[in-house]
């Protein structure tokens, strides 16, 4: 349509309200035959699928049209979402699985794909929402959308499908019986080897090798990048962390010698989500995850008025809450800031929330203070819900596999774990950007969406607004606040707008939770050849099977001005490496920070102190001005330095002039001559840097 429409003189409302709706509606209520004559029908010629393919597209562009969040002034408005600046969407974005069927000469590849889809479609039942036939070079594939609300399972019922009992036994054949259920049901059913995916090939080659002339199981081929083989362990612990989790909040609401009631129990961490990459946290070490709970007490006004009154009262409260919780079974320790708890095996951080010391606080703390306790626990409370209760649904996998690709090229010290929430988020809180206008059915579908997002969005141009409240107002507020910016450089390179946050500041790199310019780009360039090679095992068919490991290897050991080695039995995450090898395993347990206690407890084990990302933030802190640092926080045994050009110019000489410099001495001149200008000792910076990680830093590799 796009061609044939290029040349109207019409902005881009007047396309969408005049033309686009109008059609799009028809298209999408139904009425799929769409009559340009009497006598053409444009739509006759599609198959069953085909045509509900179309309709589904037609939908989600209707909704492109009408919908904030896509149809933004910023981005071009209707008609460039649509045709102009909006990517076409790869096969890997808009199917979960394809199934491809060897063409022979004597077959019908139009007529073959058709039938295949028919058989898929009936074979899948509830379990397949499209089977979108297609002919890619020498095979036919049908891409499925798998139903992100009724996973395929190992046994599939005549309940599940859209057959009855007698139907249902003549299409399995001798593969169905009738089997007794818990709940007393007796019912045809079929069991497979495995569930899901797995369970999706099976019931596929049986079926068309069954039901297809000419073809049997070993012609049907099946393409899916199950990327979650890469991740370092299964994600087991989320389910258990919760309920740990509320044991220790209901403790909390029952606080014995406590003055003030709790008005709320909030929480934050990825552990609880399921998004951690490490599941329950690396077990051979003494280091441990933690996550926050921020807990809020009634309004008083015998709070002090001043900052050291009211850190004092703070500190007398952790003390008074660490021992209560003793007294109720659990392992605590109050500090001045906080509390910490073990519960279960999980190791929590207790805080209170008190608003009014943020006017106390010094500027460059106060941000700190009010993401902790406020704007962390909201975005927490809003990812619980597109969170699924299996561990291993769709939103928590793509999290797990998107900070692990992240982190393994060398960037999630740049990206803090609530950013890629809220970036894989997306797709579920609005599925109108999505292919088809559906959220993700599996996590390899929405990681090529988070790809591609990284490697697409016009960042410079735009906010990417992520709406979770149901508050239309959000996508008018961010473009006010977007439009009303002095300069594009006094907002976040990568900004994320979210209710109470239109601009994006809680990510900004000066907080240390985004990236800076020099690291989005970089992002960007990886993230495009990733998806490409990502797209190409969809177009090829299998003919050249993707390794998952090969979109995960570092791509950036070269392009780095300086390399810290660290010593492999100090970092404690090192076997969640892509390359894990058993002997690094050995060498860690047997480390300085290895653990065999059986029952670790707030005495032996390092809560939320990972030493390798204490070393990253102090290099950032103190050297943050001249150079960017590059570490890959699963597994990763070097910390790479790439210097800021502009920073380390020679410069004028003066007092407060350029830290870790030295006089410049000019050419051809001796080191008595006097100096007028200053230049950046990167010999002196390496030394200072090999000083600050102490025993952590194995050597430094500089390249020449």
């Amino acid at each position: 349509m796009n061609g044939h429409c290029s040349w109207l003189p019409l902005d881009g409302t007047i396309f969408a309200d005049v033309i686009v709706s109008p059609f799009f509606r028809r298209m999408s209520s139904g009425k799929i035959s769409l009559h340009l004559t009497e006598i053409c029908d444009v739509l006759s010629l599609l198959s069953q699928e085909e045509q509900l393919e179309v309709s589904m597209d037609a939908t989600a562009a209707l909704r492109v049209i009408e919908s904030s969040s896509t149809n933004s002034d910023l981005l071009g408005g209707a008609y460039a979402c649509l045709f102009a600046t909006s990517p076409t969407f790869s096969v890997a974005e808009r199917f979960d699985v394809m199934v491809t069927v060897n063409i022979t000469d004597s077959v019908n590849p139009n007529k073959l794909s058709h039938s295949c889809s028919e058989i898929i479609r009936k074979a899948l039942g509830k379990a397949c929402d499209l089977a979108s036939p297609r002919i890619l070079s020498d095979v036919v594939g049908i891409g499925l959308l798998l139903n992100p609300e009724r996973q395929f399972g190992r046994v599939l019922t005549a309940e599940d499908s859209d057959m009855d009992r007698d139907s249902f036994r003549a299409f399995w054949g001798s593969r169905s019986s009738l089997r007794r259920f818990k709940d007393g049901r007796i019912v045809e059913s079929v069991v497979w080897t495995k569930g899901g995916v797995e369970g999706v090939r099976e019931a596929c080659e049986v079926a068309i090798g069954s039901h297809v002339d000419g073809v049997d199981r070993e012609s049907v081929g099946f393409v899916h990048h199950d990327l979650s083989t890469v991740l370092p362990q299964a994600n087991s612990a989320s389910i258990t962390a919760r309920r740990a989790a509320e044991r220790l909040g209901n403790a909390l609401r029952s606080l014995d010698g406590i003055p003030l009631d709790v008005a709320e129990v909030a929480f934050a961490g990825e552990i609880l989500l399921g998004t951690s990459v490490l599941g329950g946290g690396p077990r051979e070490t003494r280091y441990r995850p933690v996550s926050n709970l921020i807990l809020s007490f009634e309004t008083s006004p015998e709070w002090p008025k001043n900052l050291e009154g009211i850190r004092a009262s703070m500190g007398a409260f952790y003390v008074a809450i660490s021992k209560s919780l003793m007294k109720g079974g659990f392992d605590a320790v109050s500090t001045k800031t906080h509390v910490e708890v073990e519960a279960d095996g999980f190791f929590f951080i207790v805080m209170l929330r008190y608003d009014t010391i943020v006017a106390f606080l010094p500027e460059e703390l106060r941000e700190t203070q009010i993401w902790t306790t406020v704007r962390q626990p909201r975005l927490h409370k809003a990812l619980r819900r597109v969170c699924g209760e299996d561990e291993s649904a769709a939103f928590q996998e793509t999290c797990r596999i998107a900070k692990h690709w992240l982190s393994s090229h060398w960037m999630g010290n740049h990206f803090c774990d609530e950013l890629v929430e809220m970036l894989v988020a997306r797709f579920f809180f609005s599925p109108d950007s999505q292919p088809h206008g559906r959220i993700p059915g599996s996590s390899s579908a929405a990681f090529a969406a988070f790809l591609s997002l990284l490697a697409n969005f016009p960042w410079e141009v735009a906010p990417l607004v992520v709406v979770f409240d149901d508050d239309d107002t959000v996508h008018e507020k961010a473009e006010k606040a977007f439009r009303s910016l002095p300069s594009r450089s006094s907002a976040p390179p990568m900004i994320v707008s979210t209710p109470g946050d239109v601009l994006g500041k809680s990510f900004s790199p000066l907080y240390k939770r985004g990236p800076e310019r020099v690291v989005l780009k970089r992002i960007a360039a990886v993230a495009s050849a990733a998806l490409g090679r990502f797209v190409n095992g969809f177009d090829n068919a299998g003919d050249e099977p993707l390794s998952p490991k090969a979109l995960f290897r570092e791509s950036s050991k070269a392009k780095f001005d300086a390399q810290i080695m660290l010593r492999e039995e100090c970092v404690p995450t090192l076997s969640a490496g892509i390359d894990a090898k058993n002997r690094q395993r050995r060498a860690l347990r047997n480390g300085p920070l290895g653990s065999r206690v059986t029952s670790p407890n707030l005495l032996n084990v390092l809560v939320g102190a990972n030493p390798t990302d204490e070393l990253v933030r102090r290099l950032e802190s103190l050297f943050g001005h001249v150079a960017v640092f590059f570490h890959n926080k699963n597994g990763g045994t070097q910390v790479g330095v790439v210097w800021r050009p502009r920073s380390i110019r020679s410069k004028k000489l003066t007092l407060t002039g350029l830290p870790f410099s030295r006089p410049a001495i000019p050419e051809g001149g001796h080191e008595s001559d006097k100096a007028t200008e200053i230049v950046f000792d990167k010999k002196y910076a390496m030394y200072a840097m090999r000083k600050l990680g102490g025993d952590l830093v194995l050597e430094i590799d500089v390249r020449t």
